[in-house]
Order: C-alpha cells, then sequence, then structure tokens
C-alpha cells in the first residue's frame, strides 16, 4: 500500500512539474515575442520617418504586425492561465484529500512540498500589479499601431496619386484602424477582468474579516 501510494504520489509530482515547465516555457516566449515586437515595430517606425513622403506605405504594416505579435501573446496568456487553474483546481485538491487520510503520501509531501510558492502568491499578489503589467504590454502592442496610423493618415486624405492607388492606401488603413481597434477591446476587456476578479477578492476578504466570531463558518 506505501509502496502504490508513493508511486501515485511521483507520477503527480511529475504532471505537475511537467506543467510548471510548460508554464515557464510560455512565458519566456511571451517576454522574447515582447522584445521582438518592439523592435520591429521601432525599426518600421524610424525608416518610414527618415523620409515620410516616399515611405509612408510602410506605415500600414504596422497595425498587421502588432494584431499578429498580440495573438500570439495573448495565446500563450491564455494557456498559461489554463495551466494553472488545471494545477489548482484539478490536481490539488485530490492530493490533498490524500494526504488528509495516507500517512505516506503526507510524508512525501513534506518532503516536497511544492505548492509553498503557489500558496504563497496567491495570498500576496496585487490585483493592481497584474492590472499594471496588462497595461504595460496594451501600450506596447498599440502606440507604434497608434503612431503609424496618425503619421501616416496625412498623406493617404488627400493622396496625390492615381485614384486606384488612393482606393488601396485608404482600405489599408480603414483595416488597419480597425484591427487596431478589435485588439485594444479585447485587452480592455482583459484588463476589466483582470481588476473585477481581485476586487471581488478583496471585498470577500473584508466580508470574512468583519464577521463576528458566531457568525464564521466552523
Amino acid at each position: 500500500m506505501a509502496e502504490q501510494a508513493e508511486w501515485v504520489v511521483q507520477a503527480w509530482l511529475a504532471e505537475v512539474s511537467a506543467l510548471r515547465n510548460e508554464i515557464n516555457s510560455r512565458s519566456q516566449q511571451q517576454a522574447i515575442l515582447l522584445q521582438v515586437h518592439l523592435a520591429l515595430a521601432l525599426g518600421i517606425l524610424g525608416f518610414a520617418f527618415f523620409q515620410l513622403d516616399q515611405n509612408f506605405k510602410v506605415l500600414l504594416t504596422v497595425p498587421f504586425v502588432s494584431y499578429l505579435f498580440w495573438g500570439y501573446w495573448r495565446d500563450h496568456s491564455y494557456n498559461i492561465s489554463l495551466l494553472q487553474y488545471y494545477i489548482n483546481h484539478k490536481l490539488k485538491p485530490p492530493m490533498e484529500q490524500l494526504i488528509e487520510v495516507n500517512p505516506t503520501v503526507r510524508k512525501i509531501m513534506e518532503t516536497y512540498p511544492i505548492f509553498n510558492w503557489s500558496d504563497f502568491a496567491g495570498r500576496n499578489s496585487q490585483w493592481y500589479g497584474r492590472f499594471q503589467f496588462k497595461a504595460v504590454v496594451l501600450g506596447v502592442f498599440t502606440l507604434p499601431a497608434v503612431v503609424a496610423l496618425a503619421a501616416s493618415f496625412s498623406k493617404i486624405w488627400p493622396y496625390s496619386g492615381t485614384k486606384a492607388n488612393a482606393a488601396l492606401w485608404e482600405t489599408l488603413w480603414v483595416a488597419g484602424a480597425i484591427v487596431l481597434a478589435y485588439y485594444i477591446l479585447i485587452h480592455l476587456v482583459d484588463l476589466k477582468r483582470t481588476r473585477d476578479t481581485w476586487i471581488s477578492w478583496v471585498k470577500s476578504i473584508i466580508g470574512k474579516l468583519g464577521m463576528t466570531s458566531e457568525e464564521r463558518p466552523s
């Protein structure tokens, strides 16, 4: 029985370790995406502004480039959230129940206290820190596109070339503006969810602290 319990725990620890390694990998890829996007967007802006009258058309690529990088970044963010949820709500509760009834498992988990950091981070993380980080990310992905569209606007309306070319650049500008508005809206929704989630958590804690000893659940 003890050997079987130890085998179950080791398998469970291996799964948690693999999931956390994936979280770390995705976090590193997010940082790389931010850096590469910023370097590429600033490079395009610098090239275009060097001779704006001739190169303004290059600016129209910035909203689409930013959207592409933002999409990959958000995909990593979504999957990181899923992985964290799976660890904390699907793997952790059954193991906690097993720890309570099995001394062998309890001893193993005391030797490998893998939830110490998760519990500490959950107690001490603050919603405004995550809110500010997401706000910075929103700025990194949107500001280059906003600058590009603003700078190219005066070169496209009115356009001195042929009517066909004017229609092409106008269409690309409008499409870029729509794409920019879309991912700004989605990111703002994420920001509001982050804020609302943590405000609800803080209110629940304040509510529990305000209970009398008779009102608190045993």
